[in-house]
Order: C-alpha cells, then structure tokens, then sequence
C-alpha cells in the first residue's frame, strides 16, 4: 500500500510540470515558431523569424529574472511572439532600461502580463540583433 501511494504522488507531481514550471520564459526545446518585432538601431522597425537557437541566445540574456513588482517606463526594444510545439502563444516585449539589468513583460496573453527584470540589456540587445542579421542570410 506504502509502494501504491507513493507511486501514485509521483504521477500526481509530475502531472504538474507545465512549460510555466521552467520559469518566465519557455525553453527552446518548447518552441514551434518564433516572429519577432525589433527596434533595429540603425533601421526602422523590422520583423523577421527567428529560430529555436535564437531564442536560447536572446532567453540567456534575460535570466535569471526576478519579477519587478514597480516597473518603470523602459524603452521598447523588441516584441517577441512565440507559439510552442503545444499550440500555446506566448508573447513577450523586451525593454532597455537606462541602467541595471535586462526588462521584459510576459505573458501568454497581453492582459496577463508581467514584469520582470535580469539578465544583461546590452547583450540581450546583441543576440536580438544578430538573430535579425542570420534571418537576412536564411530567406
């Protein structure tokens, strides 16, 4: 009965792994497709695609993140619209702050949206660039 009960929490546990148990951001293992949406800083607005190996290098640069209960008015730098190999969307806007560590709000819808703040803004905004620049080498 012992064995029963103890087998049968473990199921029960790992029931509850959700995408959302890996922290604010999915992994790339988790991600279908990738568009993003980026203040280029020498060129208007662009929209490209983006790959799974793009998202780690720009997920990398956001981590770890604590969620920022008081968040101020960053510069928008980036959307990201992700949907998982789930079906699910999730949608994310990067941010430059003026100083300390990377902004960005998450959610898997805009209303459900929060703030959070890690990682490094200069290099986040790095791997968001060169994401854009292999996309014009892949079309």
């Amino acid at each position: 009965m012992i064995k029963a009960t103890i087998l049968l929490s473990l199921v029960a546990v790992a029931g509850c792994v959700t995408p959302e148990a890996t922290g604010p951001l999915p992994e790339a293992k988790q991600v279908k497709t990738i568009s993003i949406k980026f203040d280029h800083p020498k060129l208007d607005d662009v929209e490209f695609d983006a790959t799974a190996e793009d998202w780690e290098a720009i997920r990398s640069h956001l981590l770890p993140a604590e969620i920022d209960p008081k968040p101020a008015l960053w510069e928008w730098v980036a959307s990201v619209k992700i949907v998982t190999k789930g079906g699910q969307p999730f949608s994310l806007e990067l941010y430059t702050p003026s100083s300390g560590p990377s902004a960005f709000s998450s959610g898997k819808k805009s209303d459900e949206r929060l703030y959070y703040r890690g990682g490094n803004t200069a290099a986040m905004v790095r791997a968001v660039t060169a994401a854009y620049e292999k996309s014009k080498h892949e079309k």
